[in-house]
């Protein structure tokens, strides 16, 4: 009881001498410590000394304060050093480490260079993830130092730097962790736990262990700490006939774990449990186990399945539940779309013409996905035929011949759709047209050059036809002066306006070689609005490109900016161009 009031009396000490010694006089909190000390000194005399002193430290005048202030700080010191204990409360264990884990491997590591690592992994805040990946690239987590904050971490309240612990740091540490990590385990704790119990089960390479620690968190263990010895269980054919049990659990999550467990095990009792949980109420959690599981068995299962269902459905069948089971079926064959058997369900499914766009499009699309993502060259030119078939995979049709035809090819096969912008599938390839299509001012806004594709050159004239300017610009490349004439009768219409349809216009009669490129450029920009605050990425990839000979101008146009910013802005592109012409000169 004495030792805290000391402590207590001289933090009151030390507030005195840092606010003003000359504020002790009278000081309340001093006097009141006054009862409890006289108390104490009558058995201990150094107590009544310390009243004394408080007393006379109360009592002082103004230019003695500091004095006794002084005396009484030196006396509360000394008796707390001697009669005062450092030792931690607990018993003192050792972590179990082994000698040659305290040995960093690339030698020894300063805490100069470690604390903020450490900090960063104990501490809460911002832009510890960064301090902590790098500490991880630089060898820190060679050092045993380290080992104790980063198994800590697996408790971050930022999960992003729990799940980088429990995925890089600790595999990376590997076996000194182990007892660190047992010794911190509780089966009846949170996520952290559930991640300790994750970790070990990995490093451990006692198989009867970790048998016991995730049958203890199966049976007793709190939520998360159950659904991460479920994962662990995945494959371990101890806990097949446990997990088949939980896959029909009250709990959603518990269920959902337990099915992707058993997709790890080549079994026909696994493998029929997920089809059953995938054809029933459990579709949504069952797409991924049965995505994930190899068993030949489910991929039968569910083709057959897949069949009935569809047949259903052309029979008239049109029950919501009928079509979410067959939606089911097709999202979890996806991952099989090597197979054979898997390829002509889903060319039957896409020649069936009960399914209309209406009522089927997300199963179509999923379908016209998959078998363009698989740059199987067949697949791909089915794709492509079925153009006229199935307007809603038009887009995948087209982007399929762009993979697998010659450009001229495509260009006879699809220019005909654009007579109709208004129809589905001309504003399919119009979009198509436009996310591949070559652009050379999104190549500026980006910062890297744009990648080339193999175009048919009268793509040009023909979205100028049908009224796509933009899009005629982008993709007019080669020299033509009937496109060039086009470009400038639509430069007239708003020729002051620095927008995109602008810029594309000037930038491809650039591309063009129309020598008066420049012209229109300089002209657009003297008409231009005088209160930017920015010019845009684009406008200065084309400023970049003028002459030499534009400088002036540009200067002039500088200085009917508002914006000190914008001139700044202005003078750094005209600098550039000024050293590139230099450059220029220089080669030649």
């Amino acid at each position: 009881m004495s030792i805290p009031m000391l402590r207590e009396l001289h933090q009151d000490v030390r507030r005195l001498v840092i606010a003003g010694s000359a504020l002790a006089a009278a000081d309340t909190r001093l006097l009141k410590a006054l009862p409890g000390l006289r108390r104490l000194g009558e058995s201990a005399p150094v107590f009544k000394r310390v009243a004394d002193e408080v007393e006379a430290a109360a009592a002082a005048p103004a230019e003695d304060s500091a004095a006794r202030l002084l005396e009484l700080s030196s006396l509360l010191l000394a008796i707390l050093h001697t009669q005062g204990s450092s030792d931690a409360p607990g018993e003192l264990r050792s972590i179990g480490l082994p000698l040659d884990a305290v040995k960093p491997s690339g030698g020894p590591i300063s805490y100069r260079r470690l604390h903020p690592v450490i900090e960063a992994l104990t501490s809460r805040g911002s832009g510890r993830l960064e301090v902590i990946r790098q500490g991880f690239e630089e060898g820190m987590f060679a050092d045993f130092r380290t080992f104790v904050p980063a198994v800590e971490a697996l408790g971050d309240v930022y999960s992003e730097i729990a799940d980088f612990a429990a995925e890089t740091i600790i595999p990376a540490i590997g076996d000194p962790a182990l007892p660190i990590l047992r010794n911190r385990y509780s089966v009846s704790g949170g996520s952290a736990d559930a991640k300790r119990l994750m970790c070990i089960c990995k490093l451990s390479g006692d198989k009867d262990e970790v048998i016991g620690l995730i049958a203890k968190a199966i049976e007793s263990g709190t939520a998360p700490v159950k659904l991460s010895a479920i994962a662990q269980a995945a494959g371990l054919t101890e806990f097949e006939a446990t997990l088949l049990g939980l896959a029909g659990e009250r709990k959603s999550d518990v269920r959902e774990a337990a099915l992707l467990a058993l997709s790890a095990f080549d079994s026909d009792a696994a493998a029929n449990r997920i089809v059953e949980a995938l054809l029933g109420e459990d579709a949504h959690i069952a797409i991924i186990p049965a995505q994930r599981c190899r068993h030949a068995g489910l991929i039968d299962e569910l083709l057959l399945a897949g069949k009935e269902t569809s047949s259903a459905i052309a029979s008239g069948d049109k029950e919501p539940r009928t079509y979410g089971k067959l939606m089911a079926i097709v999202e979890a064959l996806r991952a099989r779309i090597a197979l054979p058997e898997v390829v002509e369900f889903y060319k039957g499914l896409l020649l069936e013409p009960h399914y209309k766009p209406k009522g089927y499009k997300y199963m179509l699309e999923m379908i016209g996905e998959a078998f363009r993502g698989s740059q199987n060259r067949e697949l791909l030119l089915f794709l492509h035929e079925l153009r006229d078939t199935k307007e809603v995979t038009f887009g995948y049709s087209f982007e399929s011949a762009l993979i697998c035809l010659p450009p001229e090819e495509v260009y006879d096969r699809y220019e005909i759709y654009l007579s109709d912008k208004k129809n589905t599938r001309g504003k399919l390839l119009i979009g198509t047209l436009s996310r591949y299509g070559p652009d050379p001012l999104a190549g500026w806004r980006r910062g890297t050059e744009v990648s080339v594709r193999a175009w048919d050159v009268r793509w040009a004239q023909r979205l100028a036809a049908a009224g796509e300017l933009e899009l005629a610009c982008r993709f007019a490349n080669e020299p033509s002066d009937a496109m060039a004439a086009f470009l400038l009768e639509q430069y007239k219409d708003k020729p002051h306006l620095l927008e995109s349809r602008t810029l594309y216009i000037i930038d491809a009669l650039k591309r063009l070689g129309h020598q008066g490129w420049d012209e229109l450029l300089l002209s657009a920009l003297e008409q231009s609005s005088s209160r930017a605050y920015y010019i845009a990425v684009d406008v200065q990839g084309l400023i970049r490109e003028l002459p030499a000979a534009s400088v002036p101008r540009l200067r002039a146009w500088g200085q009917t900016f508002k914006s000190v910013a914008t001139r700044q802005q202005l003078e750094e592109l005209i600098y550039d161009l000024e050293n590139q012409s230099d450059a220029k000169r220089r080669e030649a």
